[in-house]
């Protein structure tokens, strides 16, 4: 049989072994609880760090729409001042397109009007003078095309419709047909003036020589100032024509 002291010996040894049992389970549970907390904790930030790159990245979408459409504004800005522009140009244009054009159907009027006369004998001798000084000495076309060509320099016409570019394209192509009879009907008057000129004085719009009403030389020579006439006349027409329509799809 166990003595007292023994025995108490062996209780706080089962006592002191339990409570190093219990500090191990605790210590066990919380490497377990730390262990599980971990890997979410970690799961978690990088979510949220996730939800902040999105976040990040839509707004420089945005910003980037937003960048792109305040470009496009001002593109579009830009052409719409340079139409105007180029409206008020195309203004004088036909202002000056029409004049032109009608002068010219003038002075082919009263050339064929004067060959008419002169085939019929009643042509009278000083208004030949008076035809011929009206006839070579046509209008120049100057043109307004500055706003044009300052913004084909540096901008096309994208924001545009085809049907605009092709009207502009068009009528500012008219202006070399424009420049082109200028030249011929220029050369041409020189040698009408090599003919005219020992039979007419240009300054006081009179015949000095009739010998030139009798001449067949000088029905042909102004038949051949009416055709050229003639020329310039559809070459205007067709430039007020295509400058009517650039300006309807300017003006809509």
């Amino acid at each position: 049989m166990k003595n007292p002291q023994q025995q108490n010996q062996n209780r706080n040894q089962d006592k002191k072994e339990n409570q190093n049992q219990n500090a191990n389970a605790n210590k066990r549970r919380f490497n377990r609880f730390n262990h599980n907390r971990q890997p979410k904790s970690l799961k978690r930030t990088l979510q949220n760090k996730g939800l902040d790159l999105l976040v990040v990245f839509i707004a420089l979408v945005l910003a980037l729409g937003v960048w792109q459409s305040i470009e496009k504004y001002q593109e579009i800005k830009r052409e719409e001042d340079y139409k105007q522009l180029i409206l008020a140009d195309l203004n004088k244009d036909l202002e000056e397109i029409k004049k032109n054009g009608d002068n010219i159907r003038k002075d082919y009027e009263t050339v064929i009007q004067f060959v008419q006369q002169f085939a019929s004998g009643s042509a009278l001798n000083d208004s030949l003078a008076s035809v011929i000084v009206s006839a070579l000495s046509i209008d120049q076309f100057n043109g307004n095309s500055g706003a044009f060509q300052a913004f084909q320099a540096g901008e096309t016409f994208a924001n545009s419709s085809i049907a605009f570019q092709r009207a502009a394209e068009v009528y500012y192509h008219r202006y070399q047909t424009l420049v082109r009879f200028e030249d011929n009907y220029n050369e041409f008057s020189q040698s009408m003036n090599a003919y005219f000129s020992p039979y007419c004085n240009y300054t006081l719009k009179r015949i000095t020589n009739k010998v030139v009403l009798e001449k067949e030389e000088t029905k042909n020579n102004l038949l051949l100032i009416a055709s050229y006439l003639e020329t310039g006349i559809e070459a205007y027409e067709e430039a007020l024509k295509d400058g009517q329509k650039l300006k309807s799809l300017l003006t809509d």
